[in-house]
């Protein structure tokens, strides 16, 4: 059954039919499963087992009732399976111990939570060549330019400014960009030469989830 729970003997899918509803009526309280639901199973296993004892008689295997037992038992599937997946599977009082004496696939169906970077990045600037500014992303930890395992990458925003005083809240800072790498080279004209840029930057998981900003740091375009 590594591909499909269902992919077993006749006899088999009987007895896993029968112990799957009667934990069912055991745990129906508890578990929230409504009667209506486990009772409209009965029939269809009660016609899928009264097909397969007929088989069971060497006299009576024949393709007519090959073919109903057959038929019951798709007609019985096109129903278990749901049952299984709403009341079993996506359950989350059913717990992995009981999907295994059930002998149920045991998946993790509750969406990975991605918290966000706990860390808050260091940057540093150095001014390189004309006209431009290296930002490297430090990790506080290490104090060197290898991300945490929850980032992802960096997000950058900066600002061009004719004052040395940066401004008071990251988020009103205008150009932004994000980045897998921890170094990025910004390049800038000769309009700006002599103006200052206050940059800040913060780690972001694989959803976008942000961490923490970094101090402000500024520097003059030279």
């Amino acid at each position: 059954m590594a591909n499909d729970y269902l992919a077993m003997s006749d006899d088999k899918l009987v007895i896993f039919t029968e112990n799957l509803i009667e934990a069912a009526k055991n745990n129906r309280e508890k578990w929230e499963i409504p009667e209506a639901v486990i009772l409209a199973l009965s029939p269809l296993l009660t016609d899928f087992t009264k097909a397969v004892s007929t088989l069971h008689n060497p006299d009576k295997r024949v393709p007519s009732n090959t073919r109903i037992k057959n038929d019951a038992r798709k007609a019985l599937e096109a129903k278990l399976r749901p049952f299984i997946q709403r009341w079993f599977e996506l359950n989350d009082a059913v717990m992995p111990s009981d999907l295994e004496s059930l002998s149920l696939p045991v998946h993790d169906t509750k969406p990975t939570t991605h918290q966000p970077p706990a860390e808050r990045v260091a940057i540093a600037v150095k001014v390189s060549g004309d006209l431009q500014h290296i930002l490297t992303a430090l990790n506080p930890l290490t104090e060197k330019p290898v991300k945490p395992a929850d980032a992802a990458g960096v997000k950058i925003v900066r600002t061009i400014s004719d004052s040395a005083t940066p401004p008071v809240d990251p988020e009103t800072m205008g150009h932004s960009v994000f980045s897998r790498k921890t170094k990025v080279v910004f390049d800038y004209t000769e309009s700006d030469l002599g103006k200052w840029v206050h940059y800040c930057a913060r780690y972001e998981n694989s959803k976008g989830a942000p961490g923490p900003w970094s101090k402000i740091v500024s520097t003059l375009i030279a």
